[in-house]
């Protein structure tokens, strides 16, 4: 038998959370096609998605 449980760690309604899931580290996306694209290389992506990908979230 299957039996369902729920655990609050938030307040947030489900929807809500949903989207912050969604949108969570967001700004990595724009980053990673246009290293796809240039060929950058690992460790300088790496270091790109570190520094910036919470700015770029930002103004996204």
């Amino acid at each position: 038998m299957f039996y369902t449980y729920r655990r609050h760690f938030t307040r947030k309604k489900p929807d809500q959370a949903a989207l912050a899931g969604l949108v969570h580290e967001i700004g990595k996306l724009p980053l990673l096609m246009w290293a796809d694209a240039d060929e950058v290389e690992v460790e300088l992506r790496s270091c790109l998605l570190r520094e910036w990908h919470a700015e770029i979230g930002v103004d996204i």
